[in-house]
């Protein structure tokens, strides 16, 4: 399953207002690790790396442009909604995994994972 565009734009809102977390809870574990993560050739920046801020950013953008997103169950909390966008950033390179957790009637984007797959 896929997410549908007014859920997408739901969730864009969310993080652009700043209603999202990445920080590590034990009953919601993260990966979060953007600072691992080289941003791709043509990304204007200070930083070879992406930020916890640019991370965010990134999947702004990657919403916006309708990258695809599939839709998985959480093992932690049981049965929550995921989501998953595997991005290549450069040829030769690991694809970039992104995973964040929302459900409608969250007013909250919990970022789970940003790292190389």
């Amino acid at each position: 399953m896929s997410l549908n565009p007014s859920d997408r734009s739901r969730i864009i809102t969310l993080i652009k207002e700043g209603k999202r977390y990445s920080e590590f809870r034990k009953n919601r574990p993260t990966k979060w690790k953007p600072h691992t993560v080289r941003k791709p050739q043509g990304m204007i920046s200070f930083d070879n790396h992406f930020s916890k801020e640019s991370a965010w950013d990134f999947i702004i953008e990657l919403l916006e442009n309708n990258e695809p997103v599939k839709e998985i169950e959480l093992k932690k909390p049981q049965g929550g909604k995921g989501y998953v966008m595997l991005v290549e950033l450069e040829a030769n390179m690991p694809k970039l995994y992104i995973k964040f957790e929302w459900s409608s009637g969250n007013k909250v984007v919990f970022g789970r994972s940003f790292h190389y797959s």
